[in-house]
């Protein structure tokens, strides 16, 4: 498993509509992250073949989570 965090400051968007898409953004970009600074290759290099790479955003309670498993054999 390999994880991307993002945080937003609580107090930074006071809409609950707002903060939703913010999460939803802010964890397609960690997903994205993951994608674009390889950080996978090392594991691969050890000979793992099955993962999971997950984007979380969150803001105090409320979180966002997005996954994609990723097999290559």
């Amino acid at each position: 498993i390999v994880f991307e965090i993002k945080s937003i400051a609580p107090g930074k968007v006071k809409r609950t509509p707002a903060i939703d898409s913010m999460l939803a953004r802010e964890a397609k970009k960690a997903l994205t992250q993951i994608e674009n600074n390889q950080y996978v290759e090392d594991i691969r290099a050890r000979g793992v073949t099955h993962l999971i790479k997950i984007g979380l955003a969150f803001s105090g309670k409320k979180f966002e989570l997005v996954s994609v498993q990723d097999k290559s054999i």
